[in-house]
């Protein structure tokens, strides 16, 4: 074993060069997808390590500022704009793929036609959303739906949803600009976004601590920076780059937008249903309990991210799968998997150990005395980080290999299942339960099935 990991970091490192391989043969068609994967990767953990590494410094601070209830409510609006996410109706997923399998055909117009009418659909989306939140919102209670009590807190929430929901829109059709990245398993653009974001963000939350500027200061600081980055790729590529791709209303092809939306609305089903597994752990938590709970889940959660560096590798295969399977190239593809799936396993364990061990004394040294952590939270997030793992890995394989009902069908499963455990194991269990009950349902319903339909599938011959 010994031997064995420094030749792999030799051939990953090997991988990290500029000059992009003769794809011509099939061994340079496939050094080529390494070395994508391997750029995608060193940018996309380089992005995240800068983004937790903001998140490890800015988690104490605006929880000393603004007390557990508002920390809170911005942790629970932060998830409420992960949920608007799925309302671009899996267009974003849908054009990655579309893009992925037209450049393995070296199809040029093609792309065109659904990058313009990929942009289009999501900018007419974002203008419906905008619309109906602001005719809705004077009768809305975001009071009840963020159960806070505190004056400051009832006077602030309506103006943190208003923040949120521009920026949303407004950054809702810029995204076009990194679905064309990852189509081209050019990832390390969108990573270098993502990168250059997260440091504006930074600074953005920063003053606004510092400055005593509440929490619809705070959520736009959140989430400019990404707005903001994502604006700048996409005036440099389609404004002086690849002026051919640009979107234009002129290029907008009905027969592709409703293949877009046809295939989007598998992804958007994938999404609602991987949000509903994953993503409402803070509402259920904020009902049931109260929005100090939500602060004891958010510490723990925002600490456990930093085990999903790997999550850089298993993301960037997407595009590579689905061009190697166009090209008909499955010897790459299966050995990739397995590689794939061990990275995973090693990573998963060894991770999710140190979080359990050693999680309760990083957050005394991180938060101080500002919140005492159940030590079941500890444990039930390290069970969460294995099983996670295998839970992306696999979903990369879906989606790549157009399996999208099979996965619709164990999410639907796994998802439904799990939403109903969170509500019955937080009532019995506290907080871990909401982890717990993510855990158990993904395990069985989705990786073991999961696993099974695959390796019919690629090695069934």
């Amino acid at each position: 074993m010994s031997s064995v990991l420094p030749e792999r970091l030799r051939q990953f490192l090997s991988m990290l060069t500029v000059r992009p391989f003769d794809t011509s043969s099939a061994e340079g068609q496939s050094k080529e997808r390494y070395r994508r994967i391997a750029l995608t990767t060193a940018m996309s953990m380089l992005a995240k390590f800068v983004s937790i590494f903001t998140n490890l410094i800015t988690i104490p601070m605006t929880l000393h500022y603004l007390g557990k209830e508002r920390y809170g409510m911005w942790i629970t609006i932060n998830s409420v704009f992960i949920l608007l996410n799925s309302a671009d109706l899996g267009l974003g997923n849908g054009l990655l793929t579309a893009i992925a399998a037209a450049n393995g055909k070296d199809d040029r117009a093609l792309i065109r036609k659904q990058l313009s009418s990929g942009f289009f659909l999501l900018l007419g989306i974002a203008v419906f959303i905008g619309l109906l939140f602001f005719a809705l919102n004077p009768v809305m209670s975001f009071q009840a739906l963020f159960n806070v009590k505190s004056e400051v807190a009832v006077r602030e929430v309506n103006s943190a949803m208003i923040v949120l929901v521009i920026i949303f829109a407004v950054n809702l059709p810029l995204t076009t600009v990194l679905r064309f990245h990852e189509g081209l398993q050019e990832g390390f653009f969108l990573h270098l976004a993502s990168l250059v974001g997260s440091l504006i963000s930074f600074v953005l939350i920063l003053a606004s601590v510092f400055l005593h500027l509440g929490v619809p200061w705070l959520v736009f600081g959140l989430l400019a920076g990404t707005c903001l980055s994502n604006a700048v790729v996409f005036v440099r590529q389609f404004g002086f780059r690849r002026v051919w791709a640009r979107p234009s209303i002129k290029r907008f092809d009905a027969a592709v937008a409703t293949s877009l939306l046809r295939h989007g609305g598998l992804f958007f089903l994938l999404t609602v249903l991987t949000l509903l597994g994953f993503q409402t752990d803070s509402l259920v938590i904020a009902h049931i309990n109260d929005q100090d709970a939500v602060t004891q889940y958010s510490v723990v959660q925002r600490m456990s991210q930093v085990a999903f560096l790997y999550w850089a590798f298993v993301q960037a295969l997407w595009p590579a799968y689905g061009e190697a399977m166009a090209r008909g190239d499955y010897q790459w593809l299966r050995r990739t998997i397995v590689r794939s799936l061990k990275l995973s396993f090693i990573c998963g364990l060894v991770m999710g150990a140190i979080l359990v061990l050693f999680g309760q004394a990083i957050i005394n040294v991180w938060i101080k005395d500002a919140i005492e952590v159940p030590p079941g939270l500890l444990l039930s997030f390290g069970a969460f980080i294995f099983v996670n793992g295998f839970i992306g890995t696999l979903a990369v394989i879906f989606n790549a290999a157009a399996l999208l009902k099979t996965q619709c069908v164990l999410l639907l499963l796994a998802s439904v299942t799990a939403f109903l455990l969170k509500i019955e194991f937080c009532r019995s269990m506290g907080v871990q339960g909401v982890v717990w009950a993510t855990v158990v349902s993904y395990l069985f319903l989705f990786v073991l099935p999961g696993w099974r339909i695959i390796y019919r599938k690629f090695w069934s011959d």
